[in-house]
């Protein structure tokens, strides 16, 4: 998501502009209705965003919604066509207040008629807002239907809804990674001044801990204490797929390879509070929104450090040893001291090398490795992955080796050592760890020792999926298949694949397809090792079998012979349109058959 950044112009106009006593009297609770130019009014006040002239209505792409997970509905929002896109650059829609990016073939512009505007699933605010928006940009007969329309819906006074909404403006700005917080500030402090609404415990203390992070730094530059200053500028939503990166990612990190180095200073800010960039999201996703300050991230370091053996108390006084990254827990001082002078005593490098695994827990399906620890030892101590790794295979088979495998093979340590380490988790008796290791040396120059070892692999693959309708891990195997230009693996494959369950077939071959087409973003992209998937494709254009499952499966199949499935494939990956489904005619899927088959024999020729 991409917020708001031009601040200069609001900010001039907030030092000047935001002056309560020129509001309307009907603004300060009178009876009287403000009239849209009145809001309008207020709304530019309030530095509230708006389009530039001659913007477009458009939906945009949001995401979609997963009732059924065979069958997600996408999702359009209503937004203005800020920033058309560049040759480098993507859109920018602003939908009421809140700035995002997309992707150019996620816009449509639309007609501004109420008819249709009224459609989109608008809250009652936003209504109001977009009313203004369109008033802005002359859209008089749109702006004034869509006043009328939140009139009805708004129960609280209209201005009221104005100040809700730029507090809500100014609060997402808290979290932009580049805009100078001040204009936030200033916003906000203006708002508790003139609505007691905003008075509150919570909202004084967060811009008291504002206000803390606005004071320049006056540490050395280059010091431990001038790198936690700059934590200020840490950007997360923690919860978000996205984690986190650039600048923040490498602060985090740098703070954390200094190791035993950093951990004095960082106890020493264990009640800093200033104001970070950092934002909680809790489980579900529902924003109970904290954002983080400092100390949150003082103690999510230290709990990596420490291997995660620090105990964490919740405000209630709870303690739990939970990984999930939050600002809702404390690490108690006196034990972070204890632990500091018991662990100050050991070397470092053997230390990690011990907590970089997680405790045992018969409770946990999935368990993982300290990510923080094992970036550290991969920076500083690199000797020590083959030990740990092979310590995981042998040892600890329960524990994911995803980040093991892609420390080992960004690591420095010789190809040779590295090949050996692999080759042996290739062969483990644990499909998942088989897969890691594979993948890495699919990334390295390594291609014999990958297409020997996913022979290995493909030799004993297991057939027991029957009545199974999930197949993560077998899929991945399957997807590295195809990376493999030998015409022994693609035999080995597609009687494998013959040997098993009809849907686990079907599920492979849209694997190869259409879900990795969904990847593809350009027109002018294509797939690499097209010849070996077209081949395999071409291999079940004569299977007659149609799955059966009475649960609907992970991956969205339809109940169709595999031979119309494989057809749709080819047509996939080449970027062949058709309306086919389960309702078409056995005449029509037939002549689509030997269409793609041609098709995919004239690509091969092409290679």
């Amino acid at each position: 998501m991409l917020l708001p950044t031009k601040r200069i112009d609001f900010l001039s106009m907030l030092l000047v502009g935001l002056i309560w006593q020129l509001t309307p009297q009907s603004a300060r609770g009178d009876e009287a209705s403000p009239t849209l130019a009145e809001l309008h009014q207020q709304y530019k006040k309030l530095g509230l965003p708006l389009p530039p002239k001659g913007s477009k209505l458009v939906r945009y792409y949001s995401g979609d919604i997963i009732e059924d997970i065979n069958h997600p509905m996408p999702q359009y929002d209503l937004a203005f066509l800020m920033k058309p896109a560049t040759k480098d650059e993507d859109p920018i829609v602003l939908r009421a207040t809140l700035q995002h990016d997309c992707a150019l073939k996620e816009i449509i512009e639309i007609p501004p008629h109420f008819e249709k505007i009224i459609k989109f699933d608008l809250r009652d605010e936003q209504l109001l807002i977009y009313a203004i928006q369109c008033h802005e940009l002359g859209l008089n007969e749109l702006s004034k239907r869509m006043f009328d329309e939140s009139k009805k819906r708004i129960k609280q006074p209209q201005f009221k809804v104005l100040l809700e909404n730029a507090w809500d403006y100014y609060d997402a700005l808290l979290i932009h990674p580049t805009i100078d917080r001040k204009f936030a500030y200033l916003g906000m402090m203006h708002l508790m001044k003139e609505d007691q609404d905003f008075d509150t415990k919570e909202n004084r203390d967060l811009l008291r801990s504002l206000e803390l992070a606005l004071i320049p730094s006056t540490a050395k530059p280059g010091s431990i204490e001038s790198l936690i200053d700059q934590l200020v500028d840490y950007h997360e939503i923690t919860g978000d797929t996205a984690g986190f990166g650039g600048f923040t990612k490498q602060l985090y990190l740098q703070i954390a390879c200094l190791g035993f180095e950093a951990i004095p200073v960082l106890i020493k800010h264990l009640d800093d509070e200033r104001l970070t960039r950092a934002r909680d999201y809790d489980v579900k996703r529902n924003p109970r929104i904290k954002t983080w300050k400092v100390r949150d991230i003082v103690c999510d370091l230290l709990a990596k450090l420490s291997g995660n053996r620090l105990p964490r108390e919740t405000e209630s006084g709870e303690i739990f040893y939970e990984e999930w990254r939050t600002s809702h827990y404390r690490l108690n001082k006196a034990a972070v001291n204890k632990w500091w002078i018991e662990t100050s005593k050991k070397n470092e490098a053997d230390y990690m090398a011990e907590f970089v695994m997680p405790p045992v827990d018969k409770k946990k399906e999935f368990l993982y490795l300290n990510t923080i620890l094992l970036y550290v030892i991969q920076k500083k101590y690199p000797n020590q992955l083959p030990v740990i790794y092979r310590n995981l295979l042998e040892k600890r088979p329960e524990v994911d080796s995803t980040e093991i495998a892609t420390a080992l093979m960004k690591s420095k340590l010789l190809e040779k050592d590295k090949v050996a380490i692999f080759t042996l988790a290739a062969r483990h008796s644990k499909l998942e760890h088989r897969y890691d290791a594979l993948d890495a040396l699919s990334q390295m120059e390594q291609q014999p020792k990958f297409d020997e070892l996913l022979l290995d692999t493909l030799v004993h693959f297991p057939k027991s999926l029957v009545g199974r309708t999930a197949f993560r891990i077998e899929l991945s195997i399957m997807k590295l298949s195809v990376q493999s230009n030998k015409p022994k693996t693609l035999q080995i494959v597609s009687k494998l694949l013959t040997e098993c369950p009809c849907l686990f077939r079907m599920c492979v071959l849209r694997e190869l397809g259409e879900v990795e087409m969904e990847y593809v973003l350009s027109d002018d992209e294509m797939l690499d090792d097209i010849p070996q998937r077209l081949r395999l494709f071409q291999a079940f254009l004569q299977d007659q079998e149609i799955p059966t499952f009475e649960d609907p499966p992970e991956c969205a199949v339809e109940k169709i012979e595999v031979r119309n499935h494989a057809a749709l494939q080819i047509a996939a990956v080449l970027k062949i349109k058709t309306k086919l489904n389960a309702t078409s005619t056995p005449k029509q899927w037939a002549t689509f058959r030997e269409k793609m088959n041609q098709a995919a024999e004239l690509e091969l020729k092409k290679k």
